[in-house]
């Protein structure tokens, strides 16, 4: 009986896809004798509305002309055409109808067969395996729960040692504050204080070492008096407008300091020419490669 309702049920299947109604099976029930299953009553109720479904489904679809279905498959219809999007449904729909069939056809039905007790011994054998597998889980999940409890137990421990040595550090940290001043202003303060002694020292250093050099240089390499100029040529001379060698050496200095990328100066008739022969004697200038009228410090910084 079951074998024959099947091959019915492919049968209807078939009529319901090229488009007829479904007018045998209405009434289920005279298909299926008492004897059969539960089970199997309801599996093969299922697939009758399944049936029904596709049949109605297949009813809503309005037909398509074979000139416009052979049209679609040459590619002469435009894809915005809405028979082309009709065709395009029909052939989703028939591949949906050939994969439910094809699912039916290599579905195996399972009966229970007609003995009580094998019926019974088939659904204890389910529930035992059922069992089994609960059990299975409840052990994973109780190993699972030892472990993130061990996990939470290490956790606390650590948030524990943490803390204890959180406390600690604070009260360093209180400690070395107190020693050196609770007030950070008082700090900052002391800091301004420091960067000026130390400002003000340089300040000090830089005009003593200035002061000697001009006593230096003023002593042992002053500018020669007109009258004690050797030469006619050089008593024709104002010696007025020369630059001492202190002038000279601070030109050099503000020079290499002011513009580092520029560090020449030009000479002109201001320049006694013994000074500038001196100081490049004792390499403290250099000339210029491409101008010998233009000299530059030694960057002794460097």
């Amino acid at each position: 009986m079951l074998c024959t309702l099947c091959v019915h049920c492919f049968k209807v299947l078939e009529v319901a896809r090229n488009g007829c109604t479904l007018h045998t099976m209405d009434n289920f029930d005279d298909y299926v004798s008492d004897d059969d299953d539960n089970d199997t009553r309801h599996q093969c109720r299922r697939d009758w509305r399944r049936l029904k479904a596709v049949q109605s489904e297949l009813e809503d679809v309005e037909s398509v002309a074979l000139d416009s279905l052979v049209a679609a498959q040459d590619g002469d219809v435009n894809p915005e055409n809405d028979t082309f999007s009709r065709l395009q449904l029909l052939h989703v729909l028939e591949k949906r109808l050939k994969a439910e069939l094809q699912f039916i056809r290599e579905k195996d039905l399972k009966t229970l067969p007609e003995n009580v007790d094998l019926q019974l011994l088939i659904l204890e054998q389910n529930q035992e395996k059922k069992l089994d597998n609960l059990r299975e889980t409840l052990t994973y999940a109780e190993a699972l729960q030892s472990e993130v409890l061990e996990d939470i137990k290490q956790e606390e421990e650590t948030h524990s040692s943490l803390s204890i040595l959180n406390e600690v550090l604070k009260k360093k940290v209180a400690v070395v504050n107190r020693a050196n001043g609770d007030d950070i202003g008082n700090t900052l303060e002391s800091v301004l204080a420091e960067m000026t002694t130390k400002v003000n020292k340089v300040t000090e250093m830089n005009k003593y070492f200035k002061e000697q050099l001009k006593e230096i240089l003023s002593k042992h390499f002053p500018l020669p008096h007109p009258t004690e100029a050797g030469g006619a040529a050089q008593r024709d001379i104002d010696m007025s407008n020369r630059l001492s060698l202190m002038s000279i050496v601070g030109r050099l200095i503000e020079q290499s300091l002011n513009s580092p990328e520029q560090p020449y100066i030009d000479m002109d008739d201001r320049f006694w020419p013994p000074h500038v022969e001196f100081l490049l004697r004792c390499q403290i200038v250099l000339k210029d490669p491409n101008n010998s009228h233009r000299i530059k410090l030694v960057p002794f910084h460097l």
